[in-house]
């Protein structure tokens, strides 16, 4: 126990003597860098149940494969030839309308809303730290309330009903603890960018499992990544 408190206090002594020599304010100079946001909801907000198979090929040659990754990957959709795709599509898009996914979505993020500059500081920075990596995509979507983010090849998607705002009533009516609400800002979502971004540039080693003191620097070391990224925004 004695040995656990001791490696605690070192630790926490190196992240004090972080915090106080770590300096974030770079200077940017006329470095530009934005993150394409594709609205993919947007599109698919329009389909009827009735209307999806003639617009799911219109979809795919617009998106390309990402409608099969939306479908399948996301929603968990059976392929439209099967009989069980259009029960559990009908299904997708009542639970949508019953706890107003749509709408709340396109009310806090038009189809004319510059989701992008909200991620315009922290691709400057990144640029800044890394100039010939290449930034992810940002993929919207509305997924029925499930995950917030879904990482794939080249692209960040995003769940923008995760995003609606804490006090939202339908987290409450779904059960959502108050603790996990308090993310589902929409400043939380270049937060979430950047932290997805770094734990694919800096995987967890399989020597972190299973022990506390490497968690700590491992999740110490995602903050710094953001903090870097993101300078102005709050530790918090």
């Amino acid at each position: 126990m004695k040995k656990i408190i001791v490696l605690l206090a070192a630790a926490l002594l190196v992240l004090q003597s972080c915090r106080r020599t770590a300096n974030f304010d770079v200077e940017l100079g006329d470095i530009d860098a934005d993150v394409k946001v594709v609205r993919f909801d947007v599109d698919f907000d329009t389909i009827s149940p009735q209307g999806i198979y003639s617009t799911l090929p219109l979809l795919t040659q617009k998106y390309g494969d990402f409608v099969n990754l939306y479908m399948e990957g996301i929603l968990r959709m059976p392929e439209p030839e099967t009989a069980d795709f259009m029960i559990q599509f009908v299904d997708f898009v009542s639970y949508c309308k019953l706890y107003n996914a749509y709408d709340k979505v396109e009310k806090t993020y038009p189809k004319d809303a510059d989701i992008a500059v909200m991620f315009k500081d922290g691709a400057r920075h990144y640029k800044y730290y890394f100039p010939k990596d290449t930034l992810p995509d940002v993929y919207t979507v509305v997924s029925g309330y499930q995950e917030s983010v879904f990482p794939s090849d080249g692209m960040v998607i995003f769940s923008l009903d995760k995003y609606l705002g804490a006090n939202y009533l339908v987290y409450d009516q779904l059960g959502i603890e108050k603790y996990k609400r308090r993310r589902m800002e929409k400043e939380m979502m270049p937060v979430d960018y950047f932290r997805t971004i770094a734990m694919f540039k800096y995987p967890k080693s399989d020597a972190s499992a299973d022990n506390l003191l490497n968690e700590m620097i491992y999740q110490g070391r995602i903050q710094y990544f953001l903090k870097s990224m993101m300078p102005s925004a709050p530790d918090s």
